[in-house]
């Protein structure tokens, strides 16, 4: 059987892109990259998926559905999950290199 599932190695037609703050140890903070790509069909054309990274937590994952905005609220649904349990994320960080204390 052939695998199905799409390789991605990197977001090559991000749609969304943003640094976030989130929560490290001992009160610091340091920021992660966050990217949602276009919604892109599979190769039997049956179902679409989009493209997802958070940095740290889903790297480069398919997210599926049975059409392109299917595929785009199953893959924004993963993005508000993780931001809804880290209460103290916060988007459009500035990028930072080192943890630092918070904002």
């Amino acid at each position: 059987m052939e695998n199905w599932k799409p390789k991605i190695e990197k977001i090559v037609d991000p749609i969304a892109e943003d640094r976030w703050s989130i929560p490290g140890p001992n009160d610091t903070f340091k920021t992660i990259q966050v990217s949602v790509g276009r919604p892109v069909p599979l190769k039997d054309n049956t179902d679409w998926y989009c493209p997802v990274f958070i940095e740290n937590y889903v790297e480069n994952k398919a997210i599926y559905g049975v059409g392109p905005v299917d595929a785009l609220m199953n893959a924004m649904t993963l993005v508000k999950s993780y931001f809804d349990n880290n209460p103290k994320t916060s988007p459009n960080a500035e990028e930072t290199n080192d943890e630092s204390k918070k904002p």
